[in-house]
């Protein structure tokens, strides 16, 4: 990434940022956030915000190696990560209080036998269930470098597992998608097309990237749908005054219910499940097979020491010893000043989440000294430079 393209990332993100951030504060101003009727608006906007905001300080103490870049980079990717996640279940949220025309309680999640009874969509329980896993999960990188790691010069780095955490962010909106398709009938139009074209700009991004790569194209496009969201809300909103319709819990456009059977019910949401059961094995078949054709290529590290140890350093991500054989020591017939000796050497890999296949050694001698391979035997294929 040059500076000039790292420059305007961090400006892009801070801008939409603020916008977010002002959107969410006129949302809320002069009500509580519980009995705000936009309540989860409010919170997609402040969530993007966040998002935005910690991306664009990641962008900024990228390579820092002082100890506030050191700190400040794990945390801001971290968010960054967590963030993602939870704007997709407060959107699956907020298209379920649009198809349920009220604002609903999130304490409905401790309860989703009797909330899928009462008419919430399956769909809301498989997308929270997803992204919590990719909560934790990204909690577990903090430990692991599960989803991603840092060099010694403070560079992000994905990790073997990355692959997941792309798989995690893409399901959510998968099954949403599918939601908001089966439940186009019930929805008023111009509802309907505000929400899918929070689906549209994504997918934008992602076009972008493959074409342009090096811009954070995703992250700006989730923080244009956020705003897209809020203009919307703001158009639904002046359509309902100059329609004298008064939504008592939700400000939306009312739309024709129908009245259905219990057993009709209960086939719906078998059907919607296995819907978006289908929905993810799909999604982790497609990734799958990416990878099993492209694989997971890592950036290559270069690790230079100074002086090996003598046993394996478990906070080092890479460890090699050379040890003195204590017995196999020669001294050269007819020059007793030419001495040999054999060094026992072992690579240990301390990270528990990335293999490498591919090692290039280059072993530096002193002057007047040399490596003779002619002893012994190597039982890895690596170059020795005198």
């Amino acid at each position: 990434m040059t500076d000039f393209t790292r420059i305007i990332s961090i400006a892009s993100l801070a801008f939409i940022s603020f916008f977010c951030f002002q959107v969410g504060f006129f949302l809320w101003s002069g009500h509580k956030i519980r009995q705000n009727g936009r309540r989860t608006l409010i919170l997609i906007e402040f969530f993007t915000g966040f998002l935005l905001l910690f991306d664009a300080l990641a962008y900024f103490y990228r390579g820092d190696a002082s100890a506030t870049g050191y700190y400040m980079v794990r945390v801001c990717n971290f968010f960054v990560y967590a963030c993602n996640f939870s704007i997709s279940f407060f959107f699956c949220f907020y298209v379920c209080e649009f198809i349920k025309q009220s604002r609903l309680s999130f304490s409905l999640l401790l309860h989703p036998i009797a909330a899928v009874k009462d008419g919430i969509p399956i769909q809301l329980f498989i997308v929270f269930f997803l992204c919590f896993v990719g909560v934790a999960f990204t909690v577990f990188s903090q430990f692991t470098n599960f989803f991603y790691y840092f060099d010694e010069k403070n560079l992000y780095h994905r990790s073997s597992f990355y692959s997941l955490s792309v798989l995690l962010g893409l399901l959510p909106g998968l099954i949403l998608l599918t939601m908001l398709l089966q439940n186009r009938k019930k929805l008023a139009k111009n509802v309907f097309v505000s929400l899918f074209l929070y689906f549209i700009l994504p997918l934008i991004g992602i076009v972008l990237i493959l074409v342009f790569y090096g811009f954070p194209w995703v992250n700006i496009s989730l923080g244009f749908g956020a705003l897209h969201l809020f203009y919307s809300s703001i158009k639904l909103m002046e359509l309902e005054f100059y329609s004298g319709e008064r939504a008592a819990k939700i400000l939306s456009p009312i739309y024709k219910t129908e009245v259905v059977s219990t057993e009709t019910r209960k086939r719906v949401v078998r059907n919607h499940f296995w819907q978006a059961f289908s929905v993810t094995m799909g999604g982790i078949l497609s990734v799958l097979i990416i990878v099993s054709i492209t694989g997971v290529i890592l950036p290559e590290k270069t690790l230079t020491i100074e002086e090996p140890y003598s046993e394996n350093d478990p906070s080092n991500p890479v460890c090699v010893t050379f040890v003195r054989h204590a017995e196999k020591h020669w001294v050269e017939d007819g020059d007793p000043s030419r001495t040999g000796a054999q060094y026992d050497g072992m690579i240990f890999n301390n990270m528990s989440s990335t293999i490498i296949t591919d090692w290039d050694f280059s072993i530096f001698v002193p002057l007047d000294s040399s490596v003779d391979p002619g002893h012994g035997t190597e039982t890895l294929p690596f170059p020795a430079t005198c």
